[in-house]
């Protein structure tokens, strides 16, 4: 349908028959709720994952979901419909996900894709983990202790001072300040004088570099032991079962 209201009927009933289904051939299966609903684009006929419409619907099945199921759930945020980086991914990337994430989402599922989750980019993988970092930032808030509110450095500061060279600056602002590589805050005259310069060139550049690095190990010879661990137990498991 070309409504919001009639589209989440169709996603819920849809979801619903899946898990039926599933618990009719097993009553222990793990299942969830999962539902990907959006509108087309009226000029191409293509499924939109990011069109600014789409963005109440997830709001309302996240509200749905809690408020229905008592459950929270994650949403297909954080994508784009363009076909390459650029303003159009930046500003639909944003949105889908930080809307659903302060509607009370779980998580905004996978990065680093453009055209609708079709291609995926190296470039755009660098620029949307700078944007998680953002908005993990944004989300984080901040503290009121008697530590950070500083009422003492400012006393000691007063009146027409500054806080830059106090201790208490340096030891604070690692952890309160969000520090980014990518983003810049730079005089005009400053940043003409950069050889690289523009968000874009800055991610290209450290994804180049981060390509070109040997490949290291993220997990360490336990707890991949500890994985076939789990994995022949559950395979055991599974085929006595069958």
């Amino acid at each position: 349908p070309a409504t919001g209201a009639g589209t989440l009927a169709v996603g819920l009933a849809e979801t619903l028959a899946g898990l039926v289904l599933g618990y009719a051939v097993d009553r222990q299966a793990a299942l969830s709720l999962d539902f990907c609903g959006s509108y087309c684009d009226m000029n191409s006929l293509l499924f939109q994952l990011s069109g600014a419409d789409r963005l109440p619907m997830l709001g309302a099945w996240i509200q749905f979901l809690k408020e229905m199921y008592g459950i929270s759930c994650g949403v297909h945020g954080g994508k784009t419909d363009a076909c390459e980086p650029g303003f159009q991914a930046g500003m639909q990337k944003a949105a889908s996900a930080m809307f659903p994430l302060l509607c009370g989402a779980s998580g905004i599922g996978t990065i680093g894709q453009v055209e609708g989750c079709l291609t995926f980019s190296p470039l755009q993988l660098t620029l949307d983990a700078e944007m998680v970092r953002y908005l993990r930032r944004m989300l984080a808030g901040f503290e009121i202790t008697p530590e950070t509110l500083a009422l003492e450095q400012i006393r000691k500061v007063g009146p027409e001072g500054n806080f830059i060279s106090e201790p208490h600056t340096a030891a604070s602002f690692r952890k309160e300040f969000w520090l980014s590589g990518l983003t810049e805050c730079l005089s005009w005259d400053v940043y003409r004088s950069r050889p690289v310069r523009g968000m874009e060139r800055l991610a290209e550049e450290k994804a180049r570099d981060i390509l070109t690095r040997p490949l290291e190990p993220v997990l360490d010879e336990h707890q991949l032991a500890e994985i076939d661990r789990i994995t022949a137990h559950a395979e055991k498991t599974i085929l006595a079962k069958s």
